[in-house]
């Protein structure tokens, strides 16, 4: 990221004296508890980001205690780790945990950004950024952010056998959708949506998304090139198709992951092959699951429109997705004469128990995934799908858009895709 470009983004932030009262608490609290502005100062100072003093605080790392890896990609290293919010002699200790996120300094962006989703709002539906700190062992620089106990949809999707019950997709769907529309509000994309980068703050479905840093803001000022040079970094299996013919990422783009997201929830099994490759004549990214309510499985197909143009926007998918969720908690109150009427509506749209059809869909394909990761390496899948590159779809890696167009003609030469019809 240019210097250029570092201070347009870094002209967007709010003035301190103008975040709401909320955000200011927060941040004097913060500093109280971690009082080093003068380190700061230099490492910022360092950073050329000096103008991000007001919001964050520095966070000594030998502070740290039982720092354990949790996670990495091709570009960093995420630590957790309990932080003594008392450290001075003679007061209580009191632990927090924290996520400690390794970034080199051409990742700048991933500061500006965090730190701009934020506090632009009362809440932005990302993680909060907390402050830095740095390694005591690498050297390198750590985002520090909150930590989210309740794990990550991955997780939680790899640890259920069986189909879900209606009442928790949709209050799942709600949460990301809701999450995703407050992102969009304030001119980001997410670029590199999927299960891992949607983490919960308990067992609660109570969401929120992550790696907000590995997006662009899509305002004119802050975008780039859109020519076969330029790439995209993410999972394979999770990118919408027009990226696959080099078009540019955008908010509709995301729309097309949160339907991926959705039909997940049901299916809890990732998306098979690529956007690149949809061979179904009505060019849905993957096959309904049987028993899924007809209204929420329209929300799924406009997601999946291959024109994104068509595509309704998160806020759209969040209220259409609400008003399932509201209907269905409504079932269980009082039945009044409004109930009365919605009883057909309920019989079609809204039930929570799942079918017997929609159970033995899930048990089969949560077990030929679970086959599948088992022979992944062997570059060919038991369902008879041929593979992306071994394991290349679930991890999240650089492409450039030259690569994206090559892959979609290698894999379909003679032209036979609904993509070349569109």
């Amino acid at each position: 990221m240019s210097q250029a470009r570092i201070q347009s983004a870094l002209s967007h932030l709010k003035p301190y004296d103008e975040l709401d009262r909320h955000h200011q608490k927060k941040i004097e609290e913060l500093k109280l508890l971690f009082p080093y502005d003068g380190q700061l100062d230099k490492h910022l100072t360092y950073l050329k980001l000096a103008v991000l003093r007001p919001y964050l605080v520095w966070m000594p790392f030998e502070f740290v205690m039982d720092i354990q890896e949790i996670g990495r990609s091709g570009i960093s290293i995420m630590y957790k780790g309990d932080v003594s919010l008392h450290p001075t002699e003679g007061s209580e200790d009191l632990n927090q945990t924290f996520v400690f996120k390794e970034f080199d300094t051409p990742m700048l962006q991933e500061v500006i950004l965090g730190t701009f989703a934020t506090y632009q709002n009362s809440y932005s539906g990302s993680i909060d950024i907390v402050g830095l700190s740095k390694h005591g062992n690498t050297g390198k620089y750590l985002i520090v952010t909150a930590f989210a106990p309740g794990g990550s949809l991955a997780e939680k999707l790899d640890n259920l056998a069986e189909a879900s019950s209606w009442r928790d997709v949709y209050s799942i769907a709600d949460s990301i959708s809701d999450n995703l529309a407050r992102i969009h509000s304030i001119s980001l994309t997410h670029q590199n949506l999927h299960p891992a980068n949607i983490v919960f703050w308990s067992r609660s479905h109570d969401s929120t998304i992550i790696d907000i840093g590995l997006a662009k803001i899509i305002a004119n000022s802050f975008g780039g090139g859109t020519d076969n040079d330029n790439g995209i970094y993410g999972r394979l299996s999770y990118f919408p198709p027009e990226i696959f013919r080099g078009n540019p990422y955008t908010s509709a783009s995301d729309v097309y992951c949160l339907g991926t997201i959705l039909w997940q929830l049901v299916s809890h099994v990732p998306p098979r092959g690529t956007a690149a490759i949809l061979s179904r004549r009505d060019g849905l990214r993957e096959d309904p699951v049987p028993g899924t309510p007809i209204e929420y499985q329209r929300i799924i197909n406009d997601c999946w429109r291959l024109d994104p143009r068509k595509r309704p926007t998160a806020k759209d998918v969040f209220w259409r997705v609400h008003g399932l969720q509201t209907l269905m908690n409504s079932s269980v109150g009082r039945r009044t004469r409004l109930l009365h009427r919605l009883q057909d509506f309920f019989k079609l749209h809204v039930r929570d128990r799942p079918s017997l059809a929609t159970r033995a869909y899930v048990a089969k394909r949560v077990a030929e995934h679970q086959r599948e990761l088992v022979v992944k390496q062997s570059g060919f899948s038991t369902s008879g799908f041929t593979s992306i590159y071994p394991s290349q779809g679930q991890r999240s890696q650089y492409y450039t858009y030259h690569l994206l167009a090559e892959f979609s003609r290698q894999r379909f030469p003679s032209g036979k895709s609904v993509l070349s019809h569109f």
